[in-house]
């Protein structure tokens, strides 16, 4: 059994999800410690979705996200085939 598989039966624990969250969130507020990638990161915000807020956004929704919202995704999504997978293999000499 693979670890997609395991997500898709739901079969992640809720310290493993607060894991995974805490290190998403720790990588948003890292961006904006100084303000020079804050804006950078509210400047592609605004300029890829025409929002300002997105960055603030995405904690709050990582933050809002279950158990049933990882297997619904999988499920729908990635066991689907719905995905790309690209691999980038360095050149031989």
């Amino acid at each position: 059994m693979n670890a997609i598989d395991e997500l898709a039966r739901g079969s992640i624990n809720d310290e493993q999800i607060r894991i995974v969250k805490n290190n998403l969130q720790r990588e948003l507020y890292h961006v904006a410690v100084t303000p020079s990638s804050l804006g950078q990161r509210l400047g592609d915000s605004f300029i890829n979705t025409n929002d300002l807020a997105l960055h603030f956004k995405a904690m709050k929704h990582i933050e809002q996200t279950t158990k049933d919202d990882i297997r619904r995704v999988v499920s729908n999504y990635i066991l689907d085939g719905k995905f790309t997978s690209v691999r980038l293999l360095p050149q031989k000499s």
